[in-house]
């Protein structure tokens, strides 16, 4: 893994000290959900579940959807798993007035199109 630079040190709280996070494969998504695979410090982000979390979000506030996949806190960014993946947060704006609730569908896939909502790319993907 990127933290433990592949040595599977015990030390490492990302891999465990195995030397890999889990099935990994390099390359991955920016924030605009463009391929970028010429990065070699960026990896594929981990998919948490295969259909987009549905929430109601309150309108006009901001929030920061985890690409990476690997937080605790999904569908949102925990501040601190990305580091190790290359992967950047995405922060977005809920659509609608201050102080109303605002249905949406955030991708649990982390392969959409359109970060951070699910654009249905997680039926073609699902194992």
């Amino acid at each position: 893994c990127f933290l433990c630079d592949g040595k599977g040190t015990r030390q490492c709280e990302i891999c465990l000290g195995l030397g890999m996070v889990d099935r990994v494969r390099r390359g991955g998504t920016d924030v605009k959900g463009e391929w970028t695979t010429k990065d070699s410090k960026v990896m594929d982000p981990i998919s948490p579940q295969f259909e987009p979390y549905i929430l109601e979000l309150d309108g006009d506030t901001k929030y920061i959807w985890c690409q990476c996949g690997v937080g605790t806190r999904q569908p949102f960014c925990d501040g601190n798993s990305h580091r190790a993946y290359g992967l950047k947060p995405v922060p977005f704006k809920a659509q609608g007035e201050k102080g109303t609730k605002t249905k949406a569908a955030l991708c649990g896939c982390k392969y959409t199109n359109t970060p951070p909502y699910c654009d249905g790319t997680h039926a073609s993907i699902k194992p």
